[in-house]
C-alpha cells in the first residue's frame, strides 16, 4: 500500500492533474501526470470506477496491484515531485499482476522532464 506522503488526497488534486496534466493510454489504462514543484514525494491517485465490477472486493484487488505495481515502478525510476492519476479500463480485469505491471512500466517511459 502507498503512504500518505505519496497519495493524491481529495479532488482537487485529482482534477488538477486531469485539466493540467499530460495523458497516455493503452487498452487497460489511461495514465496523467503533472510536474509538481511544491511537493517534494511523487503522489499517486488510483481510479477504478463502479463500471469496471459493482463488486467492491474486485476493484480493491485491482486498487491494491495498481498500487503495489506503481511503487515499484516509480521507486526505482527516482522521479520526484510528480503527481500522477492512473484510471482503469474495463479491460485491466484479464490481467494478472505481472501484465498490470508492464503496463505501468511502459506509461512510465512516456514522462519526461
Amino acid at each position: 500500500m502507498l503512504k500518505n506522503r505519496h497519495r493524491l488526497k481529495n479532488d482537487d488534486e485529482f482534477n488538477r492533474v486531469y485539466r493540467r496534466g499530460r495523458k497516455y493510454q493503452t487498452k487497460e489504462l489511461t495514465m496523467y501526470w503533472l510536474w509538481n514543484k511544491t511537493v517534494p514525494a511523487t503522489r499517486f491517485g488510483i481510479v477504478v470506477s463502479r463500471q469496471i465490477s459493482k463488486l467492491a472486493t474486485t476493484r480493491n484487488l485491482l486498487r491494491r496491484r495498481l498500487a503495489v505495481a506503481l511503487g515499484g515502478a516509480f521507486a526505482k525510476a527516482l522521479f520526484q515531485g510528480l503527481d500522477i492519476v492512473v484510471v482503469a479500463k474495463k479491460d485491466i480485469q484479464r490481467l494478472n499482476y505481472q501484465q498490470i505491471k508492464e503496463q505501468i512500466e511502459d506509461l512510465g517511459r512516456f514522462i519526461k522532464k
